[in-house]
C-alpha cells in the first residue's frame, strides 16, 4: 500500500463571536474541518455539543468529530479474598 501524500495543516487565529460561526468562516477554503467533542454521552456513541451540531449542519466543508477519550474503570472482582489483578498467590 503506497503512503499518501502530506495534506497541509492550518491553524487559524482565535476569533470573537459565535463558536460555530467564527470556525465555519476560518474553514472556507479547507477540505475538513476537525473538532472535539467535549460533551459526555453515552460510552457506546458520539454526543455533540451544539457547536459540533451546527458545525455538521453548516459547515462549508466536511467535518471530523473526534470523541472524549472515555475512561474505562476496571471492576474490583474479588475471588477467594484476592483480587483478579492480585498475583502474589
Amino acid at each position: 500500500m503506497g503512503s499518501l501524500p502530506a495534506a497541509p495543516v492550518r491553524a487559524a487565529k482565535c476569533g470573537v463571536g459565535e463558536p460555530a460561526q467564527q470556525l465555519a468562516l476560518a474553514a472556507l477554503d479547507a477540505d475538513l474541518l476537525v473538532i472535539g467533542s467535549r460533551r459526555w454521552g453515552h460510552p457506546g456513541r458520539i454526543a455533540m455539543g451544539s457547536t459540533g451540531e451546527s458545525l455538521c449542519q453548516a459547515a462549508p466543508c466536511s467535518v471530523l468529530v473526534v470523541p472524549r477519550v472515555v475512561p474505562i474503570e476496571r471492576p474490583a472482582i474479588a475471588t477467594g479474598g484476592h483480587h483478579l489483578g492480585d498475583r502474589s498467590r
